[in-house]
């Protein structure tokens, strides 16, 4: 409300509409600075068997409910729970048990209005009612405890498994993942640059020993980089490109707060170089047989790749920035424009370090910062989603395939698609889900 009113204090004279509430309005104890107000009032009786009457036979029951039992009346001053009743005993009889509360009847009310829903749907569905209904609940409870109301698939993380035990478990998947996603890339780049500048009959002679040294040390290095980045920061979708020149875009805040953020996250990516290169690369040529020497050469080698690395981080987000949800217009737009980006980024950069150093050396520097861009670029954000959804199918707090599972909710009339995001039909309805067990 101080923003709304800010806003009307700058911009007086352009036309607004607020919408809430009246409870929660009248709890806040303040006043927006609006010229008038529009109360929508509760239905009256006349009204809703107007409404009946006109309807028909087919909710003759509700009809003689309305006029019989006060209490069942009081469920049904707004459209919302009018609508919701027509469908739960349209050609049903309304049966409650005397001396139930309100509360207790609107949770009768919504439990038949959900097995109507399951009724009258057609055709071969992939889902049963009680994987719905389970489904259903912990996205109910979930959205609440966030205090969300809208679900955007890029919006999961770790706080959405269902236990302590969970989200560590997801932590520790995707340290797993991304040190074998490294492991294989990196290091089948690096040891294809070893295996090219010392050619077959170096192999041969004992280089196959150095070989898988360089691939588990360059591996490791970038891979427990990742893993560490994917648990401790938050990690966001990119979904834009492109270096803004308007008038609010201020260049030196873009650079200070790309760069600062590369070099921290340089200077993870350096130690935890220095770490590994030092006590795994044992014998690589030039290195010091003392631990202390080769973890001083390994420190200074992994802070010059953690600086060339913190520099892509930098310059992927100068050049790349978050969609605001609301503007998404499809489900998980966010997800499918992350890889879309990496894979532009990755090979942007791949390109301008492969012939900046050229030949060899170019091949092998191009493939690995390409690969590092592209992480950082949305590749590490598509891989923390599909981690947490994998997380989530196993601990059976939602399908696999979460979009088709969403896109049936909505024809059962349970959700509604906003843009890119969905919603529970109705506050209520979202609390009735919640309160199931």
């Amino acid at each position: 409300m101080d923003a709304i009113n800010s806003f009307r204090r700058e911009h007086g004279l352009l036309h607004i509409a607020v919408c809430s509430r009246i409870a929660d309005y009248q709890a806040l104890g303040m006043k927006l600075r609006l010229r008038s107000a529009v109360e929508v009032q509760p239905l009256t009786k006349p009204q809703v068997q107007d409404y009946l009457d006109r309807v028909g036979e087919p909710l003759h029951g509700l009809r003689t409910a309305v006029q019989d039992d006060p209490v069942f009346w009081e469920l049904l001053e707004t459209p919302l729970m009018l609508w919701v009743a027509m469908l739960a005993y349209r050609n049903v009889p309304r049966v409650f048990a005397i001396g139930e509360s309100l509360e207790l009847r609107r949770h009768h009310l919504f439990a038949h209005f959900v097995e109507a829903m399951f009724l009258r749907r057609s055709g071969v569905q992939r889902y049963t009612p009680d994987q719905t209904m389970r489904w259903l609940s912990y996205l109910a409870r979930t959205l609440t405890r966030k205090n969300q109301p809208l679900l955007y698939l890029e919006n999961l993380d770790f706080d959405w498994m269902p236990t302590r035990v969970q989200q560590w478990l997801a932590r520790a998947e995707i340290f797993l993942v991304c040190v074998a996603w490294a492991g294989l890339s990196i290091g089948i780049v690096s040891s294809l640059r070893y295996g090219l500048s010392v050619g077959l009959s170096g192999l041969l002679s004992g280089g196959l020993g150095i070989l898988l040294r360089i691939m588990l040390a360059e591996g490791l290095t970038f891979g427990l980089c990742l893993g560490l980045i994917g648990n401790v920061f938050k990690i966001r979708p990119v979904e834009k490109a492109g270096f803004r020149i308007d008038p609010s875009f201020r260049l030196a805040a873009a650079l200070r707060d790309g760069l600062s953020g590369g070099l921290a996250v340089g200077l993870i990516l350096g130690l935890i170089a220095g770490l590994t290169l030092g006590l795994v690369a044992v014998k690589i040529v030039g290195m010091p047989d003392g631990l202390l020497g080769r973890l001083w050469i390994g420190m200074l080698g992994g802070l010059a790749i953690g600086a060339a690395g913190g520099m892509i981080y930098g310059l992927t987000k100068m050049f790349t920035s978050e969609a605001i949800s609301e503007t998404r217009a499809t489900p998980n737009q966010g997800t499918r424009r992350s890889v879309k980006m990496a894979m532009i980024f990755g090979l942007i950069v791949g390109l301008c370090f492969g012939l900046g150093f050229m030949l060899v050396n170019g091949l092998s520097f191009g493939l690995t910062f390409g690969l590092i861009a592209a992480m950082f670029s949305g590749g590490l954000f598509a891989l923390k989603h599909v981690t947490l959804r994998l997380g989530l199918w196993q601990s059976r707090s939602a399908p696999l395939h979460y979009l088709a599972f969403l896109n049936e909710a909505k024809q059962l009339l349970f959700l509604r698609q906003v843009g890119g995001g969905y919603i529970f039909m109705h506050r209520l309805l979202r609390e009735y889900f919640a309160s199931l067990r």
